[in-house]
Order: structure tokens, then sequence, then C-alpha cells
């Protein structure tokens, strides 16, 4: 017997719908919670920031609402130029979106308002308002080790594209040591520190 076109439509309509789907690997926004998280995103943190300068950097990250959280940085950087001193402080603070992409791995994503002061010494000062951006990934290359990364970019003085890399490792609950190289034009900054989770 034939088909009339009308029941072979309803025909395929059904075995699709009867054919069971693939689910992807990443979550559906609206179901994150914190459980799906593959890292803790409350936590403080510090350390000595060397290279084209020398000073030392804060941070901090609180869990928000669903996939979102809060973000802090205090930076302090002094570097001699052709035997002046120049100092450079900047303050930011915003929110980040976190989306587990995989097991292991996080995808982050914040927004920060960012104020920077430059001082040069018998020369004056500038700062600045501006966004600090941001795009990385976390990844837990075993329990004890992560591995981090991402883009950056700044508004302020004219504006920087960069990126950074780094590591930590996690001693306790509570307590990891952090590596971490930022690069910012021909500025390259390395941050060795500690992170304590709350």
């Amino acid at each position: 017997m034939l088909l009339t076109l009308p029941s072979l439509s309803v025909a395929l309509l059904a075995s699709s719908l009867a054919t069971p789907t693939i689910e992807p690997l990443a979550l559906p926004l609206q179901s994150l919670t914190l459980d799906d998280r593959n890292f803790s995103y409350n936590y403080v943190e510090g350390g000595l920031s060397v290279g084209d300068a020398t000073g030392f950097e804060l941070g901090a990250s609180t869990d928000l609402e669903g996939p979102w959280i809060g973000v802090g940085r205090l930076r302090y950087l002094t570097e001699e130029d052709s035997g002046v001193d120049v100092d450079f402080v900047s303050i930011s603070g915003g929110a980040g979106f976190v989306h587990p992409l995989q097991e292991r791995l996080d995808l982050v994503a914040t927004a920060e308002l960012e104020y920077a002061k430059v001082d040069v010494e018998n020369g004056g000062d500038d700062s600045e308002f501006g966004l600090r951006l941001l795009g990385g990934a976390r990844f837990a290359a075993t329990e004890m080790v992560e591995v981090l990364g991402g883009i950056t970019y700044r508004t302020i003085f004219d504006g920087e594209f960069g990126f950074y890399v780094g590591g930590r490792y996690q001693f306790n609950e509570r307590w990891s040591a952090l590596a971490r190289v930022d690069v910012e034009d021909d500025f390259t900054q390395f941050l060795l520190g500690a992170r304590y989770g709350f």
C-alpha cells in the first residue's frame, strides 16, 4: 500500500522523536549549580610579582548566584626607568561567569571596573578608569595540580591585549601554591604566591 505525503511526514516525525539524542558535554546554562563546577571560586590569594617591575598582587573571588562569581584585585608595581622611579597601582572589581565545559575543565569570563594610577618621580602622575576583561580556562591535570590560562584586555592607557598562563599546586583542603606569567605588549611579570580557599 502506498503512503500518502501527509502520512509519510507523520511517520518521519514519529521516527525522529523516537530516536535517542546525544547529550552534549557542556551542561545546559539554566541547570548550572555550584556543585557542577570543577573548582571552588571562594578564595583569597596574594604573592610577589617580579619581572620588568617588582611589586605584589592581591586577589579575591567569591561565589554569587548560579554561575556567577564576584572578583577583585589590587596590584602594585614599581620600576626604575633611566634612573627615574615609576610606580603603578591598580584596583579592580566586578563579576565573572563560570561554565563547566566538561569534567575537570571550567571556562571563566570576567568583567571588572579598573582604576589605575601611574606616578613618575619628578614627572607628575596620570590616572584612568576603565574596563578589564578576561577570558580563560581552568583545567585539573591531577587531583593536586591545576593548569590555567587565558587572554585579557584592558581599556586604560590606550588599551592593551595580553595573555596569562600558570599553575596551582594544592597542598591541602585550604592552601595551595600559585605561579603565573602575565604578558601585556612587551611587559612581562611573574607572580609567585599562595591561595587560601574558604
